[in-house]
């Protein structure tokens, strides 16, 4: 009996690229809006067109043939479409203003609490991360991040993460 792989923890857009973590699986199947798409041997999917509402899946496959469960669900919500309303994950953040200019608030949601907070500019660098040690809201000073577009990735305490894109003016 063959073992079958973990699924993927989770999935994040970084630079417009899709990347399923952890990396080092033998190969990942992704998928979109349940259609297989793509096989690759890195945890990175190929440069793909991103529509408002597209959901995407990754498994991964084992060198003998075994596939994993699906990792959670990456939903890509296009934040150019009203970008002077509030972005929100449905599942822990609410970010505003957004687009920002001197400071951004983060705004925790639901019942679990954020434990860190990364961002990361479009080229992947991280530019900000904190252990959050409080439920109150977090107050990023932004002023000195040069304009263009940036990713937050904030962690709760059971591991779950939730992905969001603003726009540094």
């Amino acid at each position: 009996q063959r073992p079958i792989p973990t699924a993927p923890d989770s999935i994040a857009l970084h630079g417009g690229r899709l990347y399923a973590y952890p990396s080092g699986a033998y190969i990942y199947n992704w998928y979109r809006n349940g259609t297989s798409i793509y096989l690759s041997t890195t945890n990175e999917c190929a440069p793909l067109i991103l529509v408002d509402g597209q959901s995407f899946t990754a498994t991964i496959v084992s060198q003998y043939g075994c596939e994993s469960a699906p990792s959670p669900v990456y939903v890509y919500h296009d934040s150019s479409i009203g970008m002077n309303s509030i972005t929100r994950n449905e599942e822990s953040i609410i970010i505003y203003p957004n687009p920002a200019n001197t400071n951004l608030t983060i705004r925790q949601l639901g019942n679990e609490a954020i434990k860190y907070i990364e961002i990361e500019n479009v080229v992947g660098q991280v530019v900000f991360h904190s252990l959050i040690t409080s439920s109150a809201n977090l107050l990023i000073d932004v002023h000195d991040y040069p304009s263009g577009i940036y990713f937050i990735k904030a962690t709760d305490v059971n591991g779950n993460i939730s992905n969001v894109k603003f726009v540094k003016e």
